[in-house]
């Protein structure tokens, strides 16, 4: 993977500083609102979901939207949705889940460069001062000492957990496996694992003090569910609570409206019209999709995202402005040779706008993909 980072970035570089890719953008621009998203701004020398980036990559990122873009808000943007098939360059920042590095990694950075960001919370690690289920499953993983777990009455056998290629594999399965569970069942895998392995410290979410002062300064908030379940699979009942309870809990915190959603792993089949229904009667305006892609107004409840992780960066500190110069232009589709389908996503997840590689990856990419929470 270094290596393949690597050639990108020299790639990326080449266009980025012969001025190609300046070209390219003015030749080309974006039409359509693009909306970024992110997860966890932090170097990570263990990241088997693929949700962070380093700082230093994030403030790279931060500079050249404040220098090549018109990065908007999403409440500012949808003042003006019936105009967004005509608008140019115009993103809007936002992040998932609540991580605290929001408010101490990346929240300097956006208020040096007056970059407006939404943040979509998952409203019950944050009051409860606890953790994400994907991050409990992953953490008591990546700090065992044990060399095998028994996990057979989850239908995996004994696994190994001998290095960290191992449990970066058991995880990615186990989070897979996990979203398909009922909330109980799921939160008996998380209780099974801890008792196996033993709890370990994990990353902190956002408190409510920090979040009023990111929101005073200007930061949009929005809502993610309660506990972050798939919604499709919920009954109605429940399927309420996570979007309605989690929304009235924000609004008392908060003091104002919550007006905008995002779909917990944000996929196609991870919500549904009675999803969108629900939403619409909660009073929600919008709702952000994890699917690729720009937004031309044609549905503000399965808006288009791009999400953001390390393939949007250099090798590692190196060349991370050309590379993500080349991304945000739709050069990078060119250099890769990536097709460009409507709808169609690349097998990571991970894909430029309605992009996808020509080329199928192989198996043990295919099982070493990100998986997007």
């Amino acid at each position: 993977m270094q290596i393949h980072r690597l050639v990108k970035g020299l790639l990326c570089a080449i266009c980025y500083y012969s001025g190609l890719t300046w070209v390219y953008h003015r030749m080309r621009p974006r039409r359509g609102l693009l909306i970024l998203a992110y997860h966890r701004i932090a170097d990570l020398e263990e990241d088997p979901l693929g949700l962070s980036i380093g700082p230093e990559d994030f403030h790279q990122h931060m500079q050249h939207l404040a220098a090549a873009y018109h990065p908007v808000s999403l409440g500012e943007a949808m003042e003006r949705y019936e105009d967004w098939a005509h608008i140019k360059n115009e993103i809007v920042v936002t992040f998932d889940d609540g991580y605290e590095d929001n408010y101490t990694a990346a929240w300097p950075i956006l208020k040096k460069l007056s970059i407006p960001a939404l943040v979509f919370l998952t409203i019950a690690p944050v009051e409860k001062e606890s953790d994400l289920w994907f991050e409990r499953i992953s953490s008591c993983i990546l700090a065992t000492d044990a060399h095998e777990i028994d996990i057979t009455r989850y239908d995996s056998g004994v696994w190994p957990l001998s290095d960290y290629g191992q449990k970066a594999r058991l995880i990615k399965h186990l989070t897979r496996t996990a979203k398909s569970l009922p909330e109980s069942a799921r939160e008996e895998l998380v209780r099974y694992l801890e008792d196996a392995l033993g709890t370990s410290a994990r990353p902190e979410m956002l408190s409510w003090a920090q979040i009023r002062l990111m929101r005073s300064s200007g930061i949009e908030f929005g809502c993610h569910t309660l506990n972050h379940p798939i919604l499709a699979h919920l009954d109605p009942e429940r399927m309420r609570e996570e979007i309605s309870t989690a929304k009235e809990l924000m609004e008392q915190r908060l003091g104002e409206s919550v007006l905008y959603f995002a779909y917990p792993n944000g996929g196609q089949g991870d919500y549904d019209n009675r999803v969108i229904a629900l939403l619409r009667e909660a009073g929600f305006k919008a709702a952000c999709t994890l699917q690729p892609g720009i937004n031309r107004a044609e549905n503000p409840y399965e808006l288009k995202r791009l999400g953001i992780g390390r393939d949007y960066t250099g090798c590692p500190g190196l060349f991370t402005k050309a590379v993500f110069a080349c991304e945000m232009a739709g050069l990078a589709d060119h250099l890769y040779l990536r097709k460009v389908r409507s709808g169609e996503r690349r097998a990571d997840g991970m894909s430029s706008e309605r992009s996808q590689l020509t080329t199928p990856l192989p198996p043990q990419q295919r099982e070493n993909a990100r998986i997007w929470p």
